[in-house]
């Protein structure tokens, strides 16, 4: 079969991957350049970049692997999708900080200080972009 024919059933975890990866891919320029519109007013600070640059750069993959995890699980098994979603942050903080510290870049003590009470904040958000956007997304590719 020709990839341009296939049906609807078909590439069905590659739909799921698009969906979960669009909004994090399309927010990341816009972050981006805020970041440096920021930045570019501040003295240099060693390892800033990296520290920015890690989660950005892993952010579309990691939802895009996370909608892949949701499609693959029979419909009976699967969480809500806002639910599923919402586990997000709990699997990106540790990997930030894991990351950070494989890097070499060290935490500022007032990041760490916000991982606490940002995790439950930003499940509340996830929970409602999954629910929102990457359900219509899902729906839209007829990913299930």
């Amino acid at each position: 079969m020709h990839l341009g024919e296939a049906g609807p059933g078909q590439l069905r975890l590659l739909r799921a991957y698009m969906a979960g990866a669009a909004l994090p891919t399309l927010f990341l320029p816009f972050a981006l350049a805020a970041y440096y519109a920021i930045r570019s007013g501040l003295e240099p600070m060693i390892g800033l970049e990296r520290l920015v640059q890690f989660p950005l750069a892993l952010a579309p993959l990691l939802w895009g692997i996370w909608n892949v995890v949701w499609a693959a699980q029979p419909e009976q098994k699967r969480l809500p999708l806002g639910v599923h979603g919402a586990v997000v942050p709990v699997v990106a903080a540790p990997l930030l900080v894991w990351g950070c510290g494989w890097l070499g870049v060290p935490l500022p003590e007032q990041a760490m200080a916000y991982i606490g009470p940002g995790v439950p904040l930003t499940m509340v958000l996830y929970f409602v972009l999954w629910r929102t956007v990457v359900g219509y997304l899902n729906r839209l590719l007829e990913v299930g």
